[in-house]
């Protein structure tokens, strides 16, 4: 597998990088909707543990080179974008 490095990418309003515990929070908001697990094959989260073993797991793809996933920061606020609200 490639090797991989930590990006990060701007725009006026956003920054695309790599996700990390900050995140657990904003992550479950977005994962316990019952909106966005709508379309998935699997229900909504419902323990915070779930954000935190996906952000682990997403640590892992990046640190062995298997996946690539970007938080999306909203720069004025410093959080990750609840993109489904």
């Amino acid at each position: 597998m490639p090797t991989l490095n930590p990006v990060e990418l701007f725009t006026p309003r956003l920054t695309l990088r790599w996700m990390d515990e900050r995140d657990i929070d904003a992550h479950y908001a977005v994962f316990s909707d019952r909106e966005v697990a709508r379309y998935w094959s699997s229900g909504p989260w419902t323990v915070l543990d779930q954000s935190r073993d996906h952000i682990a797991a997403t640590q892992a793809a990046y640190a062995d080179g298997s996946g690539l996933r970007l938080g999306i920061e909203l720069r004025a606020t410093g959080e990750v974008h609840r993109l489904f609200h």
